[in-house]
């Protein structure tokens, strides 16, 4: 089964060929019925690896994003049973690099690729055997704010300390891979005050133990900051 590849499917991650050619794969191993690749072979190599290529561990913590990139391109070598892994390349004219963090473990480099490229608001494809990385031209007219948030204000707010490794039974569960039980929490509290992250394309939270970071629209993140200035006192 080729189930791994079913992250293809987001609107955030690769272009529509890289779709057809992850879905040529599939059939391949006769998971799915789909048209052949329509990429090279140097792409369907690139794409078979960010499904199949499993990291044992990811830490990053407000890590500058084109440094983010250069630590997946490292990690993709390492556990890449060639020892080959992929290219990535960023091309980011407007030099914006924003922070990212991602602590996760056992998750594959395609899915930890999407979900940091989705939390800068950044896409991918695969071009002649690269990933190229750019900013999302769709997510316009959404906003990355960065809140500082104690654990002490997360447990507040959520009942879900950092230590806990799993949410209490009966929480809904994100779509998006890459979270740990509090950050879920957290995620989830922002949905039940009503700021939804699934209706803004491009829009995105996460929570390290220390910052939340959102993305959304501006009248969203100005509702995030009063909502945790009455939990964290300020």
């Amino acid at each position: 089964m080729f189930a791994a590849l079913l992250f293809l499917s987001s609107t955030y991650s690769l272009s529509a060929q890289d779709k057809r050619t992850a879905e040529g794969l599939a059939e391949s191993r006769g998971s799915v019925n789909a048209a052949p690749s329509v990429r090279s072979a140097e792409d369907v190599k690139v794409v078979e690896k960010l499904g199949t290529v499993m990291l044992p561990e990811v830490m990053m913590r407000g890590l500058p994003f084109d440094q983010a990139i250069a630590q997946l391109t490292s990690l993709s070598r390492s556990y890449d049973r060639g020892l080959k892994g992929v290219n990535m390349m960023v091309f980011d004219s407007g030099d914006t690099n924003p922070p990212v963090n991602l602590v996760a473990r056992n998750i594959l480099l395609g899915t930890a690729l999407e979900v940091i490229t989705k939390r800068a608001n950044f896409t991918f494809e695969v071009k002649q055997g690269v990933i190229e990385i750019r900013p999302d031209s769709g997510s316009k007219g959404l906003e990355t704010d960065f809140f500082p948030l104690s654990d002490s204000a997360a447990v507040k707010m959520t009942g879900v300390s950092r230590k806990m490794k799993s949410l209490p039974p009966g929480s809904p569960m994100p779509s998006e891979p890459g979270y740990f039980p509090q950050e879920m929490a957290v995620r989830n509290f922002f949905v039940r005050s009503g700021i939804f992250f699934d209706k803004a394309e491009g829009s995105d939270i996460s929570y390290d133990g220390n910052y939340l970071v959102v993305t959304h629209k501006r009248k969203d993140l100005d509702r995030v900051r009063e909502i945790l200035r009455r939990y964290s006192g300020r």
